[in-house]
């Protein structure tokens, strides 16, 4: 007969999992009672949320699209973007621009001075 082990961190796991389960079932009933209870507070609320989420959306996606423009460069003489991790610094820009007017690559001068991505 083999005899099991009881580990108290599974059951502790087991009984938080649980209590949480109840507590977000609970609050989701009394968030359904308080929407059928205030329709017109509801449907206001759900307005101001919709237009605060298609807000933040276009700030959040005009910001990424700024930093990737920051961040991406073209090279046409190899026809390749060469993206770098972090917005450049002033000194930076000139380096680059002072190197890739010489002849090099983007590529070449963004591993020399470690800002490949």
């Amino acid at each position: 007969m083999e005899e099991k082990t009881v580990r108290w961190d599974e059951v502790k796991h087991k009984i938080w999992l649980k209590n949480t389960w109840n507590k977000i079932k609970d609050k989701a009933a009394r968030a359904g009672n308080w929407i059928l209870e205030h329709p017109i507070e509801a449907a206001t609320l759900g307005g101001v949320a919709a237009s605060i989420v298609s807000k933040g959306t276009k700030a959040y996606c005009t910001h990424a699209e700024t930093v990737r423009r920051n961040r991406d460069f073209y090279d046409p003489r190899t026809g390749r973007h060469v993206y770098a991790k972090r917005n450049l610094k002033g000194w930076e820009e000139e380096l680059i621009d002072e190197r890739y007017n010489n002849g090099e690559s983007y590529v070449s001068i963004f591993r020399d001075l470690n800002l490949m991505k």
